[in-house]
């Protein structure tokens, strides 16, 4: 079945579990995408698992949507339970929200009690921080609001570029 977890940060004390329109989701399966994405406020980001999202809804071109392969990741690392640090990894690299060092603390202290889990884990995150995917229209559109950093970006895979070159984008 599907289920659902909200995760609120803040300054002080949250009193209210409600939050009905999130700044960031995380989502693994088409039914969490369809039934929250369209919430997300204007300027908040969508992580999804489009290992296993095929074809994502409709959404909002003010969100901006990360389709990340947190499954064939986590499965290619030999431990598809951390499919989950690799969507963290890929919402971190959106939002920078902390910083990197904050992220790898909280994975230690959580696998404190299973030590050997932490390299795999580690290497999750650093997986999901070096993942995005993205139609051509859409990472231009990034590239163009400054939302997407492509300073360090060591791989490029273009499809479908012969198609664009045909339709005229070569300028881009």
């Amino acid at each position: 079945g599907t289920s659902y977890a909200d995760v609120r940060m803040a300054e002080r004390e949250v009193r209210s579990p409600a939050v009905p329109a999130p700044h960031a989701l995380v989502a693994f399966n088409g039914p969490s995408l369809a039934r929250f994405g369209p919430a997300v406020v204007p300027g908040g980001v969508i992580v999804y698992d489009d290992s296993l999202v095929s074809e994502a809804p409709a959404l909002s071109a003010e969100v901006r949507v990360f389709p990340v392969p947190c499954s064939r990741i986590a499965h290619d690392l030999g431990r598809t339970a951390v499919k989950n640090v690799v969507a963290l990894g890929a919402l971190h690299a959106a939002t920078r929200l902390f910083p990197d060092e904050t992220y790898l603390a909280a994975i230690r202290q959580a696998r404190a009690d299973k030590r050997a889990l932490l390299p795999v884990n580690e290497q999750a995150l650093r997986r999901g921080v070096h993942v995005v995917v993205g139609t051509p229209g859409r990472v231009i559109d990034h590239l163009d609001k400054g939302t997407l950093d492509l300073s360090t970006l060591k791989t490029l895979v273009l499809d479908e570029g012969d198609e664009m070159l045909r339709m005229g984008f070569i300028d881009d």
